[in-house]
């Protein structure tokens, strides 16, 4: 076992090297004495059960006497969260390609009954530093298997900031608190701010409010640069109504996310790139075609 890489109330993640392999892995140690017994079996239970690429991979379990050992995938290009904050906002392409890859992801757990419930930045770890860096979800501590097509989950769980209100409600809620989620995700990926706390000085009773409203802006400061077309699927997602929240099926086939770019989208892009370039509006721009 070598150093540490992250730590929780209940856990400490340490990476770590198998002796007959030789091969590097993340090691999730849990101190029985403050885990909680049922949320463990049931993230052990999922991870073994779930096999997709963008899904961290669970390798093996083992315990002593004061510890149990969840060996896990190892991913060395940090939280999503960190991307974020040291680089600023993703480009489009790159941030819709990350949600391509996010949105399988879910659909292949939702498909399989699985609620992730506490989708946030921190929880989608980069496997790279570099740009070409695939995402993966981790974290399925707060995770919940459906049983029967109409159960609806009541518990609220999870980081509050990234709540459809119809959890802050304490109102039986179903997957799609899932896609609001990845909504404040993707509104985060290309402003670099929150939807609901976009100068960083709300109060949480602010916030909430703003959440239980679907109360956010695209402040042109941000957003400028933004395409309608991401506007769109942010607007799908972060939606009041959970019905009228797009799934994940419908998610990847919007155009946006789906890389199919239109030739609005591409003169939509390529104007502002001009713009920018120049410091005159396109449209009294001598571009040469």
């Amino acid at each position: 076992i070598k150093q540490v890489l992250g730590s929780g109330v209940h856990a400490v993640v340490k990476k770590a090297r198998n002796k007959q392999t030789k091969e590097l892995v993340a090691v999730k140690c849990v101190d029985k004495a403050n885990m909680r017994r049922r949320q463990l079996a049931r993230e052990i239970e999922i991870l073994t059960t779930v096999s997709h690429p963008n899904v961290i991979s669970l390798k093996d379990v083992f315990e002593d006497e004061k510890s149990v050992y969840l060996v896990l995938e190892l991913v060395q290009g940090g939280e999503l969260f960190d991307r974020i904050v040291n680089d600023g906002a993703f480009s489009e392409k790159d941030a819709a390609k990350m949600i391509r890859k996010i949105t399988d992801a879910l659909m292949h757990l939702h498909e399989r009954k699985i609620c992730h419930r506490d989708l946030k930045p921190e929880n989608l770890l980069l496997t790279s530093k570099g740009s070409e860096a695939d995402i993966k979800i981790a974290d399925f501590g707060l995770s919940k298997v459906i049983l029967g097509e109409k159960t609806m989950m009541k518990r609220s769980c999870g980081t509050w900031a990234y709540w459809a209100p119809e959890i802050l409600r304490r109102q039986p809620y179903d997957y799609s608190v899932d896609l609001w989620s990845m909504g404040v995700i993707l509104y985060i990926m290309l402003s670099g701010v929150h939807p609901f706390d976009p100068d960083g000085r709300s109060t949480d009773a602010q916030i909430v409010e703003r959440i239980l409203r679907a109360d956010y802006k695209f402040d042109p400061e941000y957003w400028a640069h933004v395409s309608p077309q991401a506007k769109d699927v942010i607007r799908h997602l972060i939606h009041m109504d959970p019905m009228q929240r797009y799934t994940c099926e419908q998610l990847l086939q919007h155009p946006w996310v789906a890389g199919i770019l239109s030739n609005a989208l591409k003169l939509y892009v390529n104007s502002f790139v001009v713009e920018q370039a120049t410091g005159c509006p396109t449209a009294r721009c001598p571009v040469s075609h």
